[in-house]
């Protein structure tokens, strides 16, 4: 014959103790002088000091004491203290950026300073230029019209040397209702820095300003094996080229 306690569930049994720890603490305090019993409000409690789940056989058990007030009081304060105060914030990863990151080449317009930067140097390694003073050199840039001719370079940012150049400028026309073409001339790009797509960006931003002054095409001559860069860049064989030289 089984006893009633044993045909009691896990969770009926911790119940049934629940219960009596109560009914214990409710006579203490009743046994108890008033003064007592006020200080009972503050110095007796319940406090679980171990909580453990088995979720194989389903039981909670907990153990029960008391404490004084100012045990429970510190226990407490620290708990929620320990609780509320715990850094929820992200970590910042310590890694940077990659230090091998490719230079950046940016196109722009010529400025008086890339006399000293090396842009005749440069040019010279297109056609022949000659010996031009800085004098002459920025009395030529005042006689170009911002608004029809630009030179378009690319200054290295490491060496401060101009590494890549090309020259676009406006032809007024009256055809196609006073229509305007571009032209591209002088592109060229230092033999060091060859591979890395500068002749592209040069090339673009003259292609773009041609845009933003109204033409409707723009057009280059070039040597036969430059044939298949100038394709890449948009543009496409069209006619032939003649020539006159003028005597000096």
């Amino acid at each position: 014959m089984f006893s009633s306690q044993s045909s009691q569930s896990p969770l009926q049994r911790t119940n049934d103790r629940h219960s009596s720890m109560e009914r214990r603490l409710v006579a203490l305090r009743n046994h108890c002088s008033p003064t007592m019993k006020e200080a009972s409000a503050h110095s007796l409690d319940i406090t679980f000091n171990a909580i453990d789940v088995n979720h194989t056989a389903g039981e909670t058990y907990c153990s029960k004491s008391l404490e004084s007030s100012s045990s429970e009081c510190c226990s407490c304060s620290h708990r929620k203290t320990s609780t509320s105060t715990t850094n929820s914030s992200p970590q910042v990863s310590s890694s940077s950026p990659s230090s091998s990151a490719s230079t950046s080449y940016q196109a722009r317009p010529i400025e008086p300073s890339d006399y000293e930067k090396g842009y005749l140097t440069l040019l010279s390694q297109l056609t022949t230029v000659g010996d031009i003073s800085r004098e002459n050199f920025l009395k030529r840039l005042s006689q170009l019209d911002p608004n029809t001719y630009r030179i378009v370079v690319i200054e290295d940012p490491k060496s401060h040397r101009i590494v890549a150049a090309a020259t676009v400028f406006v032809e007024k026309k009256f055809v196609h209702e006073c229509g305007s073409v571009g032209h591209i001339e002088d592109v060229v790009v230092d033999a060091n820095v060859r591979g890395q797509h500068l002749g592209v960006k040069v090339i673009e931003a003259c292609k773009q300003f041609a845009q933003e002054q109204g033409c409707y095409k723009t057009i280059l001559d070039c040597s036969e094996k430059n044939v298949k860069f100038y394709e890449k860049c948009g543009f496409v064989r069209k006619e032939i080229q003649m020539r006159f030289d003028h005597e000096h």
